[in-house]
């Protein structure tokens, strides 16, 4: 099998989009499928696989000072997903 991918977006309402006009078919996290919805234009379903992993990053300007808070929301969520 060949694939034949026409384009690439790392816009998730974007691609969505397309979708909902028939100009494409997408594969977007799951999450992201359940904030941009069209009632009735796509069909969502879920590709189940321990395979499949969505790497997360947390990114700040380089020369930007990081307050208490935005350091502590940051542990939070690597504690929180590590537990998953």
């Amino acid at each position: 099998m060949e694939t034949n991918i026409l384009l690439e977006t790392g816009n998730l309402t974007t691609a969505i989009n397309l979708t909902a006009q028939g100009i494409a078919c997408t594969f977007v996290p799951e999450e992201g499928a359940k904030v941009c919805q069209h009632p009735g234009a796509v069909t969502y379903f879920v590709i189940d696989s321990s395979d499949l992993v969505w790497d997360l990053a947390a990114v700040y300007r380089k020369d930007t000072y990081l307050t208490h808070l935005s350091l502590l929301f940051i542990e939070v969520m690597k504690q929180q997903l590590q537990r998953e």
